[in-house]
Formats: C-alpha cells, structure tokens, sequence
C-alpha cells in the first residue's frame, strides 16, 4: 500500500516521532512510505499553491494518511495547525474522505490525549477512516516491549485497511454557528483601579462577534484595557523546537520579529489577561496557536502566575469539549486563575451581554483580592508529570525550569513529608493488633477523618 505521512515536526528529519515511523517502516518494507514534511515547510507550501496542490495530490493517491507529530502546549504544531486550516480553505477536503487514517504522537504524555483528541476529530469532521492512534513517549522507541507494542498497533492498522474493514467514528459534528452578535447600550464602567488589563485577540474582522465582544468588555473596563491583535503583530514563524531556551529562557527568535518583547513587556507584566478567539476547525486560529508555541521560550515556568484570566471564544465551543479542557489545563499548571470561558453559543445578546459584564466585573474583583481558585486534576497531575520530568531525565536540557523549581519549591516530592511518614509507619504497625484494628476501622475512623476540620470550624 502507498502511505503518506504528514510529519507534524518543524525539525522535519530530526523528529523523534519520524523516527517510529521509520521503524514501521522498515519491518513492513512491502508498503510504501513516504514522508511530507508539513510543519518545517508550512510557509513555503501556504505561499506556493502549485506546492500545495502536489502535496494534496500524493494525499489523493495514498492509500493510508498517517498524521506524525510532537506535542507542543496540549496539541500540534502550530505549522500544522495550519496546514489543517488551509486543507478547508483551499477546498481541498475531497482528497482525504474516506481515506484510512492514522495517528502516531510522541511526548512526555503531558496532555497528550487533548492533541489526538483533536486529530481524530479534525479526521472524523474529513469524512476519513480513522484506524487509532499511538501516543509514545520520546524514549519508547529504546524499550523492547514498547517497539512491539507499535508493531502490533501499525500491523493490525495496515491489515484492517487492507482488508477494507469498517472503522468506528467518535466526534459529533460540529455544533451550528452561533447566531450573530449585537451588543445593547453601553455598559455601566467597572474602576479598574491600578490594574493592568491586556486584552488579546485576533480576528481581522471588526464586525464579527469575537470583535463584538472585545468592544464589550472594553466598554465595560471604560476603556482601560489595552487591545493588541495578533495579526497585527509582526511574529514570523513558531517555535521551531531547538530548545536553545532551555538554558536561560533567551530565544533565538527574539530580534527576529516582536514576540518575545510583547509577551515579556505586556504579556507577563498585566495583571489581568483577556484571550480572545474564534474556533477554527476543532480549536483556535492558528495564529493563536503560535502565541502559545512561542511562550514556550520561558519553558515550564509559569510565566503568568497567579494573573486573572478570562477567555471569550465565538464558535462550536460545546462541541469541542478537548478545547475547554486544554485551556483550563493550561491556565492550571501556569498557576493564573481562569475566571470563566465566555462563548457566543448563548440563546440570545442580552444574555451574552450579562456574562461578559460579569466576566469583568469578576476578574477586577479577583485581582484585588488576590484570589485563586484551587487547582483540579488537570493543573496538579500535570504539574507532577513535569516535575518528575524536570528532575529527572529532561533536567537538561531544561537546566532553567530546574532552577526555578528548585528555587520556588516545584519540587514538593511526597517523600519529603516526615511528619506523614512516620504516622503512616506507626499506625501501620498498630493496625497488625487485631483488636485495635478492629476499634479503629469499625468504629473511630469516621470521626476521626473529619475531628481536625470540625475544631477550624468550631474555631470560626
């Protein structure tokens, strides 16, 4: 069979996802591989349409389309994003429905499932065959019973395709676009005080409801807040993944267009941060892709902590639940505190109105009362992942996120908690007494789960 293999790596060639696909290949020599370096080559293949046209044709002639990328901030490449994007519209959607798909993904399996969450839905909403996907860590590849792991997932993949055998579908289509919005009488002004607020946006159109609802919230701030729009800003690629940061946080980038100023002067030093975004296929633009791509010169240090953060989003938001998620994980584990996603899915402008309204009354009054809301799962489990990672194995190249973990206790390891340690050992070896095991699990446990919390509150 002939595969295509869209590489997702702005490394192109040195991209350690290309590398399984390489492993494939070479243990299944009778199918044809070969590889299209979309990422790396994104702006010469967006400004030469005749480039374009040929990498669509070998889509067309492919038996199987394998999608091969790196995780970067919860999803794809932004040069992928792209690529995606121009796929709808340049028309040129007919060249992969009802092609058999799959999906290879490496990382540190920080999010990695919201990155194929999305690729398997952008497949679905092609109209392709989806035959799975496998997310590997970078250093799988080393491990005997990982590479035959792959195997097995690649062999059952190509004999299903071969075999014309159906596949199954997951994602919904997307929900119908929301009705258009039209802001009533100015609102009443919220005293920002002192605080800074930054709004981001990027829509090239003033008329359309993320432009609307931008000029909402700035008349709600009495015109206080400070617009920048990222089509505007002169940013001349993504992160191309070098990791030259990894040592100081200085991105080779940095004199080469206006990002890393704007993100250190504006970004970095507001207190209150509004993104603005319309979804585009399963996610946001990816411009906005690329903002985050490009944060990622300061690492995992959460570079806008303990900031207040409101999102407005236009578009399908309630039929792609992977993106709340990927922004709520986001905010979480750089420690700012997300005070509400705000879509334009509302019944009606009156509504609309009301939450946006509200949207920045909330984030002055949370910015003076210095208040964030309690991480979940997704801010303390990926924190984890990255401290484990931080301390371990990607300590280099990573030595600055190491210092600051070290300085500003990111490394909270369990182990460290002496006073549990010993309790734990202590009743541990009470509860081998029967009779005490007994008192304890049948009839004390309950009560003295809840005794501490009980005297704060009698203390109240």
């Amino acid at each position: 069979m002939n595969i295509i293999v869209l590489n997702g790596s702005p490394k192109g060639d040195l991209s350690a996802t290309l590398q399984y696909v390489h492993y494939i290949a070479k243990k299944y020599p009778q199918h044809k591989f070969s590889t299209l370096h979309i990422a790396r080559d994104i702006q010469k293949t967006e400004n030469d349409p005749q480039r374009f046209a040929a990498v669509i044709d070998q889509v067309a002639a492919a038996d199987i389309v394998l999608w091969s990328f790196p995780l970067y901030y919860l999803l794809v490449h932004a040069h992928y994003k792209r690529f995606i994007e121009l796929i709808w519209e340049r028309r040129a959607t007919a060249a992969f429905q009802g092609k058999y798909t799959l999906a290879i993904a490496t990382s540190i399996h920080c999010y990695d499932h919201t990155a194929l969450q999305y690729i398997r839905a952008v497949c679905d909403d092609l109209g392709m065959r989806f035959l799975g996907d496998f997310s590997a860590d970078m250093q799988d590849l080393l491990d005997t019973d990982k590479r035959k792991q792959l195997l097995i997932f690649a062999d059952n993949a190509l004999q299903t395709a071969a075999q014309q055998r159906p596949t199954f579908c997951v994602s919904q289509p997307a929900a119908v676009k929301p009705l258009p919005y039209c802001p009533g009488p100015a609102p009443s002004a919220v005293n920002p005080i002192d605080k800074k607020i930054l709004i981001v946006t990027d829509t090239k159109d003033s008329a359309s409801n993320q432009a609307q609802m931008v000029s909402r919230l700035q008349a709600r701030f009495g015109g206080n807040g400070t617009v920048v729009n990222l089509q505007e800003l002169r940013i001349e690629t993504s992160c191309l993944g070098c990791i030259q940061c990894g040592y100081d946080n200085c991105c080779p980038l940095e004199d080469r267009d206006d990002f890393i100023p704007f993100y250190r002067d504006r970004v970095m030093t507001a207190d209150i941060l509004i993104y603005a975004g319309t979804i585009r296929d399963r996610y946001l633009s990816a411009r906005w892709k690329t903002f985050f791509d490009r944060s990622f010169f300061m690492g995992h240090i959460p570079a806008i902590k303990d900031k207040q953060v409101g999102f407005v989003i236009a578009g399908p938001l309630s039929a792609n639940p992977h993106l709340r998620e990927i922004l709520q994980a986001y905010f979480e584990m750089m420690e700012a505190n997300l005070v509400a996603i705000v879509s334009d899915e509302c019944s009606d402008s009156l509504t609309l109105d009301g939450q946006l309204d509200l949207l920045a009354l909330q984030l002055i009054t949370f910015s003076q009362q210095n208040y964030r809301k309690p991480r979940t799962f997704l801010g303390i489990a990926g924190h984890k992942l990255l401290r484990d990672a931080i301390w371990g194995r990607l300590r280099f190249p990573f030595i600055a996120d190491h210092r600051y973990f070290k300085t500003h206790g990111g490394y909270d390891f369990p182990q460290r908690d002496w006073r549990s340690r010993l309790k734990n050992g202590f009743m541990m070896l009470l509860m081998k007494i029967p009779w005490i095991r007994e008192e304890v699990y049948r009839k004390r446990i309950k009560s003295e789960m809840v005794m501490a919390l009980q005297k704060i509150v009698e203390e109240a």
